[in-house]
């Protein structure tokens, strides 16, 4: 990758193909507090600029941090491929999850009471105790 460095800022071209701007913007999130970054669309390539904050940056810190950069967009990159790859496993986790901590309206509701300041208790038996070890599909699939 090539850089044009300056006194004041370090810019550097990236193929918008390759790199999208989201994964761009989340990785110059980690840089903020060192410099102003600025993008800009050129064709099918992104400008980036790094515009120092601090002038005490040296050249030899200023391209480790550009480089930097790059392996946070590339983690960004990744982290949203891995996001969208396992998306319906955590949903299906979730839901398995909220499943369960549901209370249904059909039970017996002679379990409940309900004290003076409008909290609702459940009387716990031993059964029910156990029923919470049950495997979901288990205990749905005595239900057929």
């Amino acid at each position: 990758m090539k850089y044009l460095i300056s006194k004041e800022q370090i810019s550097f071209c990236v193929n918008k193909e390759i790199y999208n701007v989201d994964s761009l913007m989340k990785g110059a999130y980690q840089f903020i507090d060192r410099y102003y970054i600025f993008f800009e669309q050129i064709n099918e390539l992104i400008n980036i600029e790094f515009s120092y904050k601090n002038e005490a940056i040296t050249e030899e810190i200023a391209i480790r941090d550009i480089r930097n950069f790059m392996n946070e967009v590339l983690h960004q990159k990744i982290r949203k491929s891995i996001v969208s790859e396992t998306r319906h496993l955590r949903e299906l986790i979730m839901g398995r999850a909220l499943y369960s901590a549901c209370i249904d309206i059909s039970t017996d509701l002679n379990n409940y009471n309900i004290d003076s300041k409008n909290i609702i208790n459940k009387t716990v038996s031993l059964d029910s105790l156990s029923e919470i070890s049950l495997d979901w599909f288990e205990n749905e699939g005595n239900r057929k």
